[in-house]
């Protein structure tokens, strides 16, 4: 019999006799967790297919991205005007958008491991600094993310050129078009090259990370759906409205900021470039 139950018998003799119960053991029976219904294999083998590793990326894909970023570098690097470099109110708009464009990334909803939605600040960028610095400050932003808060997207070189050096890219492709096919109209700059350049380069940035994804196999179709066509709609208005909007400010009362907008082409209604 337990030592417990006879010591409770001899406080308080009771009428009957107490069955025995089996004592526990203190080093093993009172230390083991409760334990409860065991799950299903089936539900076993679901959770586990629900953990997805990040995908390992190939090592021609880093390479070939790596690539591409240097030399995205290098044009931007010689062909950048040295007279704004001492500029001391262009300085001030540079860090001021760097700023941003850091807090933009570090505002990320990761749904799993590799997926990853943020927004980018980098039509805001392209539009008032021009692609050369505005490529020098999206690398500049996704390297100071991923070195102080070790966030980028699966590797550093693939993130520079998917979530940084893309979005510049369209958004100035986006530009010249309208230059060259559309009226020179402020409506023309502000609702086209701003809000929906700003909304689309976010659009093909998150895309070309759905179709790496998908190539790499590390996720099915309908993950990916799920994830990034029923949430990229989300992202494509707040970053199309913050470009719109700040664009607006900036030409509205620093037009000399925007290295994009020049006033005697777009005032001039109806010229064309």
């Amino acid at each position: 019999m337990c030592p417990l139950t006879l010591r409770w018998q001899r406080e308080s003799p009771a009428p009957f006799p107490l069955p025995s119960a089996p004592c526990p053991h203190p080093a093993t029976d009172l230390d083991q967790p409760v334990r409860g219904p065991s799950l299903p294999d089936s539900t076993l083998v679901r959770i586990k297919r629900d953990r997805h590793a990040v995908p390992v990326l190939p090592l021609w894909l880093n390479a070939a991205a790596a690539l591409i970023v240097m030399a995205v570098l290098v044009v931007a690097l010689l062909g950048i005007d040295s007279r704004r470099l001492r500029d001391l109110e262009a300085q001030a708009v540079f860090f001021a958008l760097l700023a941003l464009s850091v807090s933009a990334r570090l505002g990320r909803i990761e749904l799993q491991p590799g997926l990853d939605l943020h927004l980018f600040g980098a039509s805001i960028a392209a539009l008032m600094l021009g692609w050369r610095f505005a490529a020098l400050l999206q690398m500049l932003a996704v390297a100071l993310v991923a070195l102080l808060w070790q966030r980028y997207w699966l590797s550093l070189p693939l993130d520079l050129l998917i979530t940084g050096l893309l979005p510049v890219l369209v958004t100035t492709a986006l530009l010249d078009f309208a230059q060259k096919r559309m009226p020179a109209h402020l409506f023309v700059y502000l609702l086209f090259n701003a809000f929906l350049a700003g909304a689309l380069s976010i659009a093909l940035a998150h895309v070309g990370k759905l179709l790496i994804l998908l190539a790499l196999g590390g996720f099915d179709l309908d993950t990916l759906g799920e994830n990034f066509l029923l949430t990229v709609p989300a992202l494509m208005f707040p970053e199309g409205f913050a470009t719109g909007a700040v664009l607006t400010l900036a030409v509205a009362y620093r037009p000399r900021w925007v290295a994009t907008f020049h006033d005697p082409s777009y005032l001039d209604f109806g010229s064309r470039h």
